[in-house]
C-alpha cells in the first residue's frame, strides 16, 4: 500500500480499476442480448424526437388561438374607442381638441388594420400546427407500441441474466461511490471513445489497450502514485499492476 499521501491518487485507481472491471463484465452480459438493447434504445430516442415535435407543434396551434383571441378583443376595443372618438367631435369647443381626437382616430385605425392583417395568416398556422401534429401523433402511436414489444422481447432475453446483472450493478454502485466526478466523466469520455475500455493496465512497459510503449519517467511516476496518467497513444487511463494486489473484483 503506497504512503498517505499518495493514497488518494491510488484509491482513485482502484476505484476506477474496479469500476472498469464491473462495466466490462456489464457489457458482456448485454452483448448476450444481441441487438435488442440498441434498437430499443434507438426507439426510445425516437419516440423522445417526436413527443418534442408533437409538442412544438401543439404550441405553435395554442399560441395562434391565443394571438388571434387577443387581437380579437384589443380590435373590438379599438373600434369602441374609435365610435367614441368621432361622438365627442361633436362636441368639442376648439381646434386643439378636434385635431387631437383626429390625431388618436388615426392612431387606432391604424393599430386595426396592422391587427387584421397579423390575423389573418393565424387560422394557416392553427390548420398547420393541428394537421402535423396529428400526422405524427399516429406516426408516435405506433412508435409506441412497437417500442412497447421491443422493450418485452429485451426483458425476457434479460430473464436469464437478471440476477447477475442485478448483483454486477449493486457492486457498480458501491464502486461510483469511491469514483470522484471528475474523475468519472473523464472514464465515461474515454470509455465512449474507445468502445467501452477506459483503464488499462500497465504490463511489460506497454499498455493493455493498445500495446504501445510506456517511457520509463511515465512508469516510475505511476508507481509513486503522483498523479492519474493516460496513455500518450490511445488516451487510456494507465493504472500500474499493484492495483491488483487490493482490487476486490
Amino acid at each position: 500500500m503506497p504512503e498517505s499521501g499518495v493514497q488518494n491518487v491510488y484509491t482513485r485507481l482502484q476505484a476506477l480499476y474496479e469500476l472498469q472491471q464491473i462495466d466490462s463484465q456489464l457489457d458482456e452480459l448485454n452483448e448476450t442480448h444481441g441487438d435488442l438493447p440498441k434498437e430499443a434504445d434507438e426507439l426510445r430516442a425516437r419516440f423522445t424526437e417526436l413527443s418534442e415535435k408533437i409538442a412544438n407543434f401543439k404550441k405553435t396551434e395554442e399560441d395562434a388561438i391565443t394571438k388571434r383571441s387577443s387581437y380579437t378583443a384589443e380590435i373590438a376595443d379599438l373600434i369602441e374607442k374609435e365610435k367614441k372618438y368621432r361622438d365627442q367631435q361633436y362636441n368639442v369647443k376648439t381646434n386643439r381638441q378636434y385635431d387631437a381626437l383626429v390625431k388618436e382616430i388615426e392612431i387606432a385605425e391604424k393599430r386595426v388594420a396592422e391587427l387584421r392583417i397579423a390575423y389573418k395568416p393565424l387560422d394557416e398556422q392553427e390548420a398547420k400546427a393541428k394537421e402535423s401534429a396529428a400526422a405524427l401523433q399516429g406516426e408516435l402511436d405506433a412508435l409506441a407500441e412497437e417500442l412497447k414489444l421491443k422493450e418485452m422481447e429485451l426483458e425476457e432475453s434479460k430473464l436469464t441474466t437478471n440476477k447477475e446483472e442485478a448483483e454486477l450493478q449493486g457492486n457498480r454502485q458501491k464502486a461510483l461511490a469511491l469514483v470522484t466526478e471528475n474523475d468519472l466523466a473523464m472514464y465515461d469520455r474515454i470509455r465512449k471513445a474507445r468502445r467501452g475500455s477506459a483503464i488499462s493496465l500497465v504490463r511489460r512497459d506497454s499498455c493493455s489497450g493498445c500495446f504501445n510503449m510506456v517511457s520509463p519517467q511515465k512508469q516510475v511516476e505511476l508507481r509513486r502514485f503522483n498523479a492519474i496518467l493516460t496513455c500518450e497513444n490511445c488516451g487510456r487511463i494507465l493504472v500500474p499492476e499493484e492495483i491488483l494486489q487490493k482490487s476486490s473484483v
